[in-house]
């Protein structure tokens, strides 16, 4: 497989990947058929055509491997079988260009989704001067700077059995799960900041203090990514069903985390097709190598996506190291700075996503003032990362 060389410059490599509308229409001026019989096939047993069947599809090559296991095993004869990528906002946009090519050489129509806030929520408590731009560049310092809080502090917080708040059509689940496309998804972080208000919200609703995505509240694979799919899906009526996720056998922590969702969920059935066929990266790696599509695959043949760079550029879950190696490079933390910013200026504290790590801002001043990182010291730092149960290489 190809890679980029040591060398490179990231922004202006990936800068050159990103020229959209010229490479797609490359990549249709040959359209080749994806080899599946380079991919192990996973048929689940007691397959059934009553219940449904689910791909949650995290934009990476192997989520992306499961797919082609399943197609290789009869799924996607059946309109129960469903694919669907749940878009934050902050995905590398190699991963976004990967699903679109996906979809068309496969077929298989996938759900794009992201958590929306309803137009009621935001015609009423939503400034009207808000900007997601301008809160992906980490422009406001303060939530009542989007938020009318003093309306807010005058609700009283009505708790819902599934621990929404449905009051006066506030949240609705309909437009919470919108349906977009390559061409509407977000790129600004949307998905990512409308949680981060409605969470806001509720605090303020109910007189608390504002709280951070962490290790322990990763709001990217529970919140915009597996509730929801599953209120998409609640929202077609289905309420049972098998759920596939791309986690490989070399990867036993996270299909741990997986398995034990069967215990506490009803309804929802997990599995790890990649770990019960014993795939692991390498094998992941060489069934995509010579495609004629793969995640960063440039026209040349050559790859522009790293590894170690995953598909959230700087999510707080990544090594320190690699945080400040991005920064350096080009790739900006301000959004991340900004939930930290109006967080910490509404508790009057000084609170980080990641504490062992320190606030966005104090990398941003680290990276600046700080020797230059090079990408051998980030593939050789032996910090463990906390892996994110939603996102794959």
């Amino acid at each position: 497989m190809h890679e980029c060389s040591i060398g490179y410059n990231v922004s202006q490599h990936y800068a050159g990947c990103f020229s959209q509308l010229a490479l797609r229409v490359r990549w249709h001026l040959f359209i080749m058929r994806i080899d599946l019989t380079k991919f192990k096939t996973y048929t689940p047993s007691g397959r059934s055509d009553d219940r449904a069947e689910v791909l949650g599809l995290s934009g990476g090559r192997s989520s992306a491997y499961t797919l082609m296991a399943l197609m290789n095993g009869g799924f996607g004869k059946n309109e129960k079988h469903i694919v669907s990528f749940q878009n934050t906002g902050k995905e590398n946009e190699t991963c976004l260009i990967f699903v679109d090519q996906l979809e068309k050489e496969t077929g298989i129509k996938i759900v794009w989704l992201e958590y929306s806030l309803s137009q009621k929520f935001t015609d009423e408590l939503v400034w009207s001067s808000f900007s997601y731009d301008k809160f992906n560049r980490g422009e406001y310092k303060h939530i009542g700077e989007i938020l009318n809080i003093k309306k807010l502090q005058g609700f009283n917080f009505e708790k819902s059995p599934n621990n929404f708040w449905y009051k006066d059509g506030f949240c609705n689940n309909n437009e919470s799960a919108k349906e977009v496309n390559f061409e509407t998804a977000s790129r600004n972080g949307k998905p990512f900041a409308d949680i981060f208000i409605y969470k806001c919200a509720i605090r303020i609703m109910k007189g608390e203090g504002l709280i951070l995505p962490s290790a322990g509240q990763r709001w990217c694979t529970g919140d915009m990514k597996e509730k929801l799919l599953h209120r998409y899906l609640r929202n077609k009526g289905i309420e049972q069903y098998t759920k596939y996720m791309g986690m490989r056998f070399d990867e036993p922590i996270r299909v741990n985390r997986i398995f034990h969702k069967n215990n506490v969920q009803n309804g929802i059935d997990w599995d790890c097709p990649l770990h019960w066929e014993q795939v692991i990266k390498i094998d992941v790696l060489n069934a995509w190598n010579g495609q004629p599509i793969d995640l960063g695959l440039k026209e040349d043949r050559t790859n522009c996506f790293r590894d170690f760079i995953g598909n959230c550029e700087n999510c707080h879950l990544k090594a320190k190291i690699k945080k400040l190696f991005l920064i350096q490079n080009g790739y900006s933390a301000a959004f991340y700075r900004q939930i930290e910013t109006i967080t910490n200026t509404y508790n009057g504290d000084v609170d980080a996503m990641n504490r062992s790590h320190g606030t966005y801002e104090a990398l941003e001043k680290e990276a600046m003032n700080g020797r230059k990182i090079t990408i051998d010291e980030v593939l050789s730092d032996e910090e463990k990362e906390m892996q994110c149960v939603g996102c794959g290489d």
